[in-house]
């Protein structure tokens, strides 16, 4: 190993080699051209990287011309641009400066913005993606729906499922009830296939209308079979019908006039027994006589009624005076005491000694008839009821009138009274009304208590009410007091309870003094509505602090959503028309949805691809589609061949004559195979049915078929057993 130690500068026409490596101290190293090395590492100092000012290219790394990253340090366009794809290792974290939970990178033209998904779409915490319940609608379905997802690859089994509107709700049904939606009359269902059911024809009637129709072989055209209306039917048998009575088309039914003229006349009068023809609501019925006289003497009402059999009663009350005769009552007819007050004449002369007083008098009564008229009591006069006077002066010349309770002024009606009352007085009282000038005055009183306490306030006391008083010191201080009518109740109040009053958001109260509070901004919030105004500094209107709703703040970040979702202004996401393709739906679709839970009815709807377009289609049509287009798996199946199933035939036959075919394996309950026979199949020549496994076939390994174009079906009844049919 050669060593060279050289002060100043080294130059170098060749390469250098470094076995042990290459140490510069604390110089640089400058002006080098490529470096080639296995690591760069720090000497225990920060390292720093100075870039070239304004170059497109300041800091480059690439593999041969594969490019990795580029540092643009071009004036005020700096950027690091990376070229491959930026991978973040398991347990690390790609953060933004906003990491609020819930929220998307969504470009906005220049860059990425990260804000909160809503609408049709919602994002959790970690990232998941949530479609909203409901939030597919028909126009969102791209035409591949069905098209796009994998076919089922096998034949459809009683537990496949379907999506289907029930009643305009998305569910999810099992193939079986299709089936059962599709047995009506003359069908039922075994084994989730239909079968002809003589029996379900129609529930049982017990009587026809005209209408019906009945099945019958026309004898006229080869036994051919037509419908005919029972109509049709009845008329024909009614048409001959003849003598007494005649039966038109229809069924009407007319009895000659000699069936009446002809019988025998009655001559005698009518007895109760005898019996009478009745329409009874359109029913003829017989009736006896006497049931019809009841019924006619049952309406007879008013002053007098008649009972079955004739018997009649006058009501009471019911003979009234124009019914009498004047000479009909005499003297003898009136009892004792008939004679009543009503009985007597106006103006009759009865001495005042015939008369009680001691009696109710029966109403109001009146002494004298002129207004002049007067009645004098020598004596005293006690009134044991009300006393009224009606003049217009009530004179009463007493030095002292006792009043017991209270005095009452009535007022224009009756039920109205001001009543004046002194209480109940512990001690003598005198009140003195004021003298004043002559006027109208009006006396105050108290509303709340009747002790002396409340009644104790100065005349002067009285007067500040009125302003009657100068205004004292300007200078409130805090403890001063104030009148206030607290609803309706006058109270006294210190002046400090004002400041706390009016003390609410963003204020405080302190010894009557009201001062700005932030931390008294409101409740906190941890959502912001649409409408919520957020306070910001207007860079464009010389820093004055403005509001901004949190609405069109959002609505600026939002603009600019495009793809499969929009986001509309509000934050609504929105699924665009023909977005969601078979490859973004969840196996779920279909059982994630609550299960229909009842038979199927022709106006629930299932999701069908027409020709590659999206539509939506009721079951009766589907109904008429399985109708019309049942069918069967059909196979041409030769010697040592495996039966499926549907429908296997034989072509011809192989050349030794003895052809074996095997049973399906693997059937499911409720599966046929049916095996036809080709031509030149015989006894010589035949074609043997086996087993798969430990079936059985009505309990034996096979079966043969020996006939030309001989068949038999079979159908798989349970685990391990055939049956034929």
């Amino acid at each position: 190993m050669a060593y060279k130690f050289q002060l100043g500068a080294f130059v170098a026409s060749g390469s250098i080699t470094a076995e042990d490596g290459l140490d510069a101290g604390d110089s640089n190293i400058t002006n080098v051209g490529n470096i080639a090395l296995d690591s760069i590492s720090a000497d225990g100092n920060d390292m720093e990287v100075e870039l070239t000012d304004n170059r497109a290219t300041a800091f480059v790394f690439k593999e041969s011309t594969n490019l990795y990253m580029r540092f643009d340090t071009t004036n005020d366009s700096e950027f690091v641009e990376i070229h491959q794809d930026l991978q973040m290792q398991s347990g690390t974290k790609f953060i933004m400066p906003d990491v609020t939970s819930g929220k998307i990178l969504v470009a906005d033209g220049t860059s990425y913005e990260e804000v909160a998904m809503s609408g049709d779409v919602a994002i959790a915490a970690g990232g998941a993606t949530t479609i909203q319940a409901n939030a597919v609608e028909g126009s969102m379905l791209n035409n591949n729906i069905v098209s796009g997802l994998d076919d089922i690859g096998a034949a459809i089994v009683a537990t496949d499922e379907i999506i289907i509107s029930d009643g305009g709700t998305i569910k999810r049904t099992d193939i079986s009830r299709l089936s059962t939606y599709l047995a009506d009359e003359g069908l039922t269902v075994g084994n989730n296939k239909l079968t002809l059911d003589v029996n379900g024809l129609g529930a049982a009637k017990t009587t026809v209308a005209q209408a019906d129709i009945f099945a019958l072989a026309d004898s006229a055209a080869s036994d051919v079979t037509k419908k005919i209306t029972f109509s049709n039917l009845e008329d024909q048998i009614f048409g001959n019908v003849s003598s007494q009575a005649s039966i038109a088309a229809g069924g009407a039914l007319s009895l000659a006039v000699a069936a009446i003229t002809s019988q025998t006349e009655m001559t005698g009068d009518v007895a109760d027994a005898d019996e009478l023809m009745i329409s009874d609501g359109g029913v003829l019925k017989r009736l006896d006589f006497s049931v019809l006289r009841d019924a006619v003497f049952t309406d007879v009402s008013g002053d007098a009624t008649v009972a079955s059999g004739g018997a009649l009663t006058i009501a009471n009350d019911a003979v009234e005076q124009a019914m009498i005769a004047d000479d009909a009552v005499g003297a003898d007819q009136l009892a004792s005491n008939a004679v009543v007050n009503a009985s007597v004449a106006s103006n009759a002369a009865i001495a005042l000694s015939k008369i009680d007083t001691n009696v109710d008098m029966g109403g109001n009564f009146t002494i004298g008839s002129q207004a002049d008229d007067t009645a004098t009591f020598t004596g005293g006069v006690t009134v044991g009821g009300n006393l009224t006077v009606n003049g217009s002066v009530t004179s009463v010349n007493s030095t002292t009138i006792n009043i017991t309770s209270s005095f009452t002024f009535e007022g224009p009606a009756d039920d109205h009274e001001t009543v004046l009352s002194a209480g109940t007085p512990t001690a003598d009282t005198t009140i003195t009304l004021p003298t004043i000038a002559a006027g109208t005055y009006h006396v105050a009183v108290l509303a709340d208590a009747t002790t002396a306490a409340a009644a104790a306030v100065t005349a002067a006391e009285f007067a500040l009410l009125d302003g009657g008083s100068s205004i004292g010191t300007t200078a409130l201080a805090s403890g001063d007091g104030f009148l206030h009518n607290d609803n309706g109740t006058m109270k006294h109040t210190s002046i400090n309870k004002l400041a706390d009053f009016q003390a609410d958001d963003g204020l405080q109260a302190a010894s009557g003094k009201l001062a700005v509070s932030l931390n008294n901004l409101g409740a906190s919030k941890t959502t912001a509505a649409q409408a919520d105004s957020l306070a910001l500094v207007d860079s464009e209107g010389s820093n004055i602090t403005k509001k901004i709703t949190f609405s069109n703040l959002e609505d600026q970040i939002f603009g600019n959503v495009s793809g499969d979702i929009a986001i509309a202004a509000g934050g609504a996401a929105t699924i665009q028309a023909n977005a969601v393709e078979g490859s973004m739906l969840n196996n779920n679709i279909v059982s994630g949805l609550d299960d229909i839970g009842a038979a199927i009815v022709a106006t629930d709807e299932m999701i069908v691809s027409d020709a590659g377009t999206i539509k939506r289609t009721d079951m009766s049509r589907v109904a008429t589609f399985v109708g019309d287009n049942l069918a069967v798996n059909v196979q041409n199946v030769a010697d040592s061949g495996t039966l499926q199933v549907g429908v296997n035939y034989f072509s011809d036959m192989s050349a030794d004559g003895e052809d074996t075919v095997t049973l399906p394996a693997s059937p499911s309950v409720g599966q046929s195979v049916k095996v036809k026979a080709p031509s030149d199949c015989s006894t010589a020549r035949f074609i043997t049915i086996a087993r798969a496994g430990s079936q059985l076939i009505d309990g034996a390994a096979s079966i043969r078929l020996e006939s030309p174009f001989a068949a038999v079906e079979l159908v798989y009844v349970a685990n391990d057993i055939w049956r034929v049919f």
